[in-house]
């Protein structure tokens, strides 16, 4: 059973890329090996556009292609991973149906229990 970080660069600045690449990169790390679990590769998405859901992002799709059962998956920030509220609950679902772990180092961990995803649709909604 793997483990994946995933990082999400936002290529509006090219002058940030490779530091905020780097710093996420190595959030994630920190996250996971204070928990004793290591990354086993990581997925590196360069974005243009902030809306697109993580299912349909080049690296989203080439993650979710090779998700099974027990993996993990692992990013730094919310903002990150989910492109909008829609996209937190198929995502979400998308997971809990491969059976795959997920989470999000600014939320202290999984993200798939039903109060926390919840919680975060909420809060993405409101924050639209």
């Amino acid at each position: 059973m793997p483990n994946y970080g995933y990082v999400r660069v936002i290529e509006d600045d090219l002058s940030e890329l490779c530091k905020t690449q780097s710093i996420q990169r190595r959030q994630v790390q920190i996250f996971s090996e204070l928990r004793m679990v290591f990354v086993d590769q990581f997925f590196i998405e360069h974005s243009y556009n902030l809306d697109t859901p993580f299912l349909r992002r080049f690296e989203g799709t080439r993650l979710a292609s090779i998700l099974q059962a027990g993996d993990l998956v692992i990013a730094s920030h919310l903002d990150r991973l989910f492109g909008h509220a829609d996209d937190v609950a198929a995502t979400i679902n998308f997971f809990r149906q491969r059976q795959a772990d997920l989470w999000v180092a600014d939320c202290g961990g999984s993200v798939l229990s039903a109060a926390v995803s919840g919680a975060l649709g909420l809060y993405l909604a409101k924050a639209a």
